[in-house]
């Protein structure tokens, strides 16, 4: 057998089936593409599902890839096992209706016993229990013994995803001995130990399970095999465990550099020292391919990682921030095989650094209510922790509630997972109803069972039609009188209901004998649009036959906003890279506003380049087609579909040809040129790794070209220079205010000065120790702390109590001459006592003590007080003395 570098063992792989055929591909991104039941890339064959179908053409029938994966359903594993990893490399060989069974099991074995040269004589294959075909493919034509052949009805590989192909399979196990067996009697191939492990899965996938849960054939039988890049690593460099082979002493170094433990010492800094080797590999990863840590999706399965990272990091030692160091070694050692962790590098950095930050602000709050709500259960006799306190942590301290869990579970507590879902559920209703609000829903339930009402308003702005229902304050009615306000379901409408982030349409109504208007238009969860309406002539009534319109300008006007949502998407995509996905977004008439996935703040040049990069989009003016479809077709031509978003089986698609492809059921313009302009008001942050832009199109944005024009030339006018000459006209004219407070701020301090004598002209004497108590007016707090050393200096022995109103709050120095400290007189309790009359307290050291106060009108009573509480201090010390 070779001992071979984990680079040696990829490009081999990748090598041989190249000879065989097969076009090899780079790994894909961790981000599926075009797939929204698919949360994140977990197994080789995922990027090729469309494949599978028959719904593309692959650019060849044989491919080849080594694929970055993602797994973090047990993560708990991780750092325990040998060989649990939340991110790895799979190997895959793929046919797309070309080979099958028999070429799939010969280039299997040739591979690992010609090229590899693996034991044959300790290598066990197991296939579907019904699978004949099989069994007779590995004994006729491969040459593998029948008695190292087991049937198991586990061998059937599921979809990848809640739909796609599956089909039996056939694995490739290992035996490596007695030692790593357990002692059941049982012990064999699909035995749970360590003895026979699985080194490669060789899936004959011939069944697709559809939408419905169906299982039906594929149009070709195909081939999909995953080789466990990191379990033969191990096997071929003779380690018992993955984490000791070259893919992970790298990081496993590094950390033992960091931290100053080292490996084999303790096993629980063992388990964690793993764990963040293993986990920072797949947020680096995750990182690169433009996933941010959120609380959704696979953003959240990222923090998930990274927070365990950085909890861990702390037992074992780390510094504030070091978890960034995990990049360097990562990239010396993968880089090479995929150049975004190169390319990526700064980016990844500064990812990791802002999430490890912010986390770790709240970490030690959190650990602490939770370790004191643990202490409070063991003492009260309970076992477990309420969903209602799980929540606090997750929404206050940012705590993940799988986090949670493995604390609490380490002391033996359990975790009610119902009650947190109920919190977290009571929060986004909460959260609805003030959108709901907000944006002048009524707030009221509305029955609307038996209503239907058919939305026209994609291709026309008023409509005949009939009123098939009233409500009013909630409760349905016959009619609504002069001057109610009422919400009316018509039979068919051109208005459109606030939804997908853009407002409801406004306008008016009309009948024979009534009329009003509409004020807003909501889509209820029934898919029906409510009509927000006051009449303000007749009575409307129920089937009333009514003539309603949209008001056109508003509409337009949304159109412009709503469409160049999309462009501005693809922009952004354009700008900072494909990372970007939206998050939300709403538009009105007057603006838009776009929230999206991204790290930083835009610099002020990236702003100006998504700006022009729009309006470049405008000016192109080309058609945008919307068009209903069905989904399958919709992704194929390259709509941005979004994992968690539901689509039924048709959907809307809006494309503007060349630049944009979206899901989309808004309205929009007919081409990119009726936007008109579009300009970048706010760039903003709304949370950790998200970022707002807020935007005007049209009318709205020459308004605002305008003002900012008009500002613009009065200024200059003010400063006599051309606009572009004003930047330089404002910094000299800030240098000049700068010079002319720095000389109003030594004249006052020489007026200060000069005055020095005037205070030390009032001071009283207990003994031969002089006492100066006063109030400054007008001073600054250096002003303030500058006179009385400058006083203090002066009266030897002595003592200096000044005080001053400073923005309406109270501050008192006390200031002790040196001879005085040498015989224990200090400023310390002289300003505690001081500050009590103000409502203050106060402290310092024996030569200088401050206090400030929240009762400014008792500032002359304090000062007052002061002397006697000095000479009362001068007093002790002497009887001291």
């Amino acid at each position: 057998m070779l001992k071979l570098t984990s680079d040696e063992i990829r490009e081999s792989y990748l090598k041989f089936f190249e000879s065989k055929g097969h076009l090899r591909l780079p790994s894909f991104s961790l981000v599926p593409v075009g797939d929204p039941t698919l949360l994140i890339i977990g197994a080789g064959m995922a990027p090729f599902k469309a494949y599978f179908k028959g719904e593309a053409k692959p650019p060849r029938t044989r491919i080849t890839t080594c694929q970055k994966c993602i797994r973090a359903e047990d993560i708990e594993n991780v750092g325990r096992t040998a060989r649990h990893h939340t991110f790895f490399e799979m190997l895959g060989n793929f046919s797309f209706g070309d080979y099958f069974k028999k070429e799939t099991c010969e280039w299997a074995w040739e591979f690992l016993t010609k090229v590899l040269g693996l034991p044959a004589e300790k290598m066990y294959v197991s296939i579907h229990t019904n699978d004949d075909e099989a069994e007779e493919i590995w004994i006729n034509h491969v040459g593998v013994p029948k008695e190292r052949i087991v049937r198991l009805d586990s061998n059937f590989w599921g979809p990848i995803g809640l739909t796609g192909p599956c089909g039996p399979c056939s694995e490739i196990m290992i035996d490596q001995g007695e030692e790593f067996g357990c002692d059941s009697p049982d012990c064999g191939p699909g035995c749970d130990c360590d003895r026979y492990f699985e080194i490669w899965n060789l899936v004959f996938p011939g069944l697709n399970k559809n939408e419905k849960g169906v299982f039906e054939n594929l149009p070709a039988p195909g081939i999909d095999t995953g080789l466990g890049f990191e379990r033969l690593t191990a096997y071929m460099q003779g380690k018992k465990n993955n984490f000791e082979t070259d893919l992970f002493m790298p990081l496993l170094n590094k950390i033992e550099d960091i931290s100053g433990l080292k490996l084999g010492e303790n096993e629980k800094n063992d388990i964690s020292m793993k764990v963040i080797a293993d986990h920072m590999r797949a947020v680096i990863f995750m990182a690169c391919d433009g996933i941010t840590p959120s609380n959704e999706g696979r953003g959240y399965v990222m923090r998930r990682l990274l927070r365990r990272c950085v909890r861990l990091s702390k037992d074992l030692n780390f510094g504030e921030n070091s978890l960034t160091l995990m990049i360097e070694p990562l990239v010396n050692k993968m880089g090479h095989i995929y150049p975004e962790l190169i390319e990526k590098r700064e980016y990844c950095h500064n990812i990791i650094s802002l999430e490890e930050e912010n986390f770790g602000k709240t970490l030690s709050q959190g650990m602490a209510l939770l370790e004191n709500l643990i202490s409070k259960l063991q003492a009260a006799g309970e076992d477990t922790l309420s969903g209602k306190n799980m929540f606090s942590l997750y929404d206050t301290y940012g705590f993940p509630k799988e986090l949670t869990e493995e604390i609490a579970a380490e002391k033996g507590i359990k975790t009610d997972i119902k009650g947190f879902e109920e919190a977290l559920e009571e929060q986004r209703k909460r959260a609805r109803a003030a959108q709901a609000k907000k944006t002048g829903g009524s707030g009221v339930e509305i029955d609307l069972t038996g209503c239907k009402s058919v939305f026209t308003g994609y291709t026309s702005l008023s409509e005949e039609t009939t009123v098939t229902a009233i409500f009013a304050d909630g409760k349905k009615t016959d009619e609504a009188g002069e001057g109610t306000t009422a919400d009316v379901v018509f039979e068919n409408t051109c208005f459109y209901g606030e939804s997908g982030g853009q407002v409801g349409d406004t306008g008016s109504f009309a009948t024979g004998t009534a009329s009003g208007n509409v004020t807003d238009t909501r889509k209820t969860p029934s898919e029906i649009n409510l009509h927000r309406i006051t009449v303000e002539k007749g009575t409307l009534k129920t089937g009333d036959k009514v003539k309603i319109e949209v008001n056109t300008e508003r509409r337009k006007a949304i159109m412009r906003h709503h469409s160049a949502t999309h462009l501005l998407q693809a922009a952004l995509r354009k700008v900072l890279g494909g990372h970007v996905s939206q998050m939300g977004s709403m538009v009105d008439e007057n603006r838009l506003r776009f929230d999206f996935a991204h790290h930083c703040a835009l610099t002020h040049e990236e702003v100006e380049q998504v700006e022009k990069t729009v309006n470049g989009m405008i000016m192109e003016n080309v058609p945008v087609s919307m068009n209903e479809l069905p989904i399958k077709e919709a992704l194929n031509r390259g709509a941005l579909a979004f994992f968690g978003e539901k689509y039924g089986e048709k959907v809307r698609l809006v494309e503007m040809e060349g630049l944009s492809a979206e899901l989309c059921g808004g309205t929009h313009i007919k081409r990119t040129g009726d936007i008109g302009a579009f300009k970048i008001t706010i760039e903003s942050a709304i949370g950790m790794g998200s970022r707002r832009i807020e935007a005007a199109c049209g009318f709205v944005a020459i308004e605002r070209f305008q003002k900012e024009e008009r500002v613009l030339k009065e200024v200059s006018t003010e400063f006599a220079v051309d606009f572009e000459a004003l930047p330089h006209a404002i910094a000299r004219l800030k240098d000049n205010l700068k010079n002319a407070e720095k000389e109003l701020q030594e004249a006052r301090f020489r007026t200060l000065v000069n005055s020095v004598d005037q205070y030390i002209s009032s001071a009283r004497q207990v003994d031969e120790i002089k006492v100066v108590t006063s109030i400054l007016k007008d001073v600054s707090r250096d002003e303030l702390l500058s006179m009385t050393d400058l006083i203090g200096d002066k009266i030897k022995p002595g003592i200096a109590v000044l005080g001053a109103v400073i923005e309406g709050k109270v501050a008192i120095i006390v200031k002790v001459s040196d001879d005085l400290l040498k015989q224990g007189m200090s400023a310390v309790p002289l300003i505690k006592e001081i500050a009590k009359t103000v409502g203050g307290s106060g402290g310092g050291k024996p030569a200088l003590g401050q206090a400030g106060g929240k009762e400014p009108e008792k500032l002359p009573e304090a000062i007052s007080k002061a002397f006697n509480i000095v000479k009362d201090e001068i007093e002790k010390m002497k009887v001291k003395n």
